[in-house]
């Protein structure tokens, strides 16, 4: 299983390897110094995702974001592992942790910590 830590711990890990989950736009507007941004969705997809939340509800969004993110697993596992290397992998986001959470499960189903 993953592990949560916060952000202090995080940042005093020698060989940590940072991976911004979040959009393009969330990004530019600020990460953590060095974070690569690997985003879940672009900046188009994340308005989609909120509007569904917003006026339809968070299953509905759910499940949007699900078919979005699906095809693009393959490449985002690829290129976290890629650019990490032996270094320990955080992935981070914003709120409620849902696009790093996932991101989180799926390397550790895939075998990368």
């Amino acid at each position: 299983m993953y592990n949560t830590i916060n952000i202090d711990e995080a940042l005093r890990l020698a060989d940590a390897c940072f991976f911004d989950m979040r959009s393009p736009l969330e990004y530019a507007e600020g990460s953590i110094p060095g974070a690569v941004n690997v985003p879940l969705f672009d900046n188009a997809e994340r308005a989609e995702i909120g509007t569904i939340y917003r006026q339809q509800a968070m299953e509905t969004a759910k499940t949007r974001g699900l078919e979005i993110a699906s095809a693009k697993l393959p490449g985002l596992v690829q290129r976290i592992k890629a650019v990490a290397g032996r270094r320990q992998i955080i992935v981070y986001c914003w709120r409620g942790g849902m696009r790093s959470r996932s991101i989180a499960t799926i390397l550790q189903l895939m075998g990368i910590r």
